[in-house]
């Protein structure tokens, strides 16, 4: 998928007069538009609103096939059946102008599962996965800071540990201030919506409610990214700067294994934030990163990462590895993608599912412009 509209046409083309009464439809949606993904509109739910926003363009751009597959995703977001074909209508639009993007095949893919035809959603996710397995990496991956550059950049108050170094994972305890972690869980509270996964709506997968704050919104959002930033060496011209997603867990919810990348959804770094303590359970599992980090693990180390007898499947693994506690005000950050720009595998993780209490986590994902 493309670059959003935003991208494609720029702000002063969206002034001209032949395109000003779609600038006026949804100016602040239009304006927070950036990176080609729905995720990085701040749309805050409004997925109606987000689907009418693209179609607009569509008339003023209609060979511009991001915009439709923009729009099937919207579509794909809402909770009826009717908008579920649009958005096939939309998707199918995106395939006739770029039938080899493996984004707009996900989206289809999604769509056809969420209307019941399973053997067509998985030919799309099929092709969308043989696409995106055929290109180059990207570019070269983000370089790992020294631990010694990183206990530098942290503020006075911050507990740095290193997880592992490869995958590269940091815990910093007190990370997140306690009147950032207030202002975050207010503001995303109203916004909560069943948590999906792009390759389906199943609650076998994940359960949970997720909101989307935008990526400037509040200073504090600014403050918390700035931070991240500084931490890891990086400077605010080298990402693109995303939503931060928010995501509340009550008891019983989880989140199985998997990566925060794709080849068709790149993201190189995971800074999560924990908003909560959680009782039991709950904590963040690295099944490839050894489990023997002293005090930082004791408290989870006895525990499993789901309830067996509940929740889980044949393709969970057994050891989960390294069991990060959920305590209010830690990040937990690792590295998506290895030196080279290719996925790093080795970066696989789990929510472990909440056995006492609730959880909420924010997660930040960084994508390096020029890595």
């Amino acid at each position: 998928m493309g670059a959003l509209l935003i991208q494609q046409v720029g702000v002063e083309e969206l002034r001209a007069p032949s395109t000003v009464n779609f600038a006026r439809s949804a100016p602040a949606l239009i304006s927070s538009c950036f990176d080609g993904r729905l995720n990085a509109c701040a749309v805050q739910g409004q997925y109606e609103e987000a689907e009418k926003v693209f179609v607009s363009g569509i008339r003023y751009f209609p060979d511009e096939a991001s915009l439709y597959t923009n729009a099937a995703i919207a579509a794909s977001q809402q909770t009826d059946a009717s908008a579920w074909q649009r958005g096939l209508v939309h998707g199918r639009e995106a395939l006739q102008r770029q039938p080899d993007d493996s984004r707009t095949h996900h989206v289809v893919g999604n769509l056809q599962q969420q209307l019941g035809r399973a053997s067509l959603a998985e030919q799309h996710f099929a092709r969308a996965d043989k696409i995106a397995s055929g290109l180059p990496p990207r570019r070269a991956g983000p370089p790992r800071p020294s631990f010694d550059a990183v206990l530098d950049a942290a503020g006075p108050a911050m507990e740095v540990h290193l997880l592992s170094h490869d995958p590269f994972v940091l815990v910093v305890d007190n990370f997140v201030k306690p009147a950032e972690v207030a202002w975050i869980r207010n503001n995303a509270a109203p916004k909560l919506s069943e948590s999906f996964t792009y390759a389906a709506h199943d609650q076998s997968v994940r359960q949970s409610q997720t909101a989307w704050l935008g990526p400037h919104e509040h200073s504090t959002l600014t403050a918390l990214e700035n931070r991240l930033l500084a931490l890891l060496g990086l400077r605010f011209v080298d990402v693109a700067h995303a939503e931060l997603q928010v995501v509340q867990y009550e008891q019983g919810g989880y989140y199985r294994s998997h990566l925060d990348t794709s080849s068709w959804h790149p993201r190189d770094i995971t800074a999560l934030y924990y908003l909560t303590t959680v009782q039991t359970g709950g904590g963040t599992a690295f099944q490839n990163v050894s489990a023997e980090m002293g005090d930082l693990l004791d408290s989870t180390r006895k525990q499993p990462c789901f309830d067996s007898t509940h929740h889980a499947e044949a393709s969970e693994p057994q050891d989960h590895g390294a069991i990060v506690p959920a305590v209010a005000g830690r990040a937990v950050i690792f590295y998506n993608t290895r030196k080279d720009g290719q996925m790093d595998t080795a970066a696989y993780h789990a929510g472990c599912q909440i056995i006492k209490g609730e959880k909420w986590i924010a997660n930040h994902w960084l994508t390096l412009r020029h890595a």
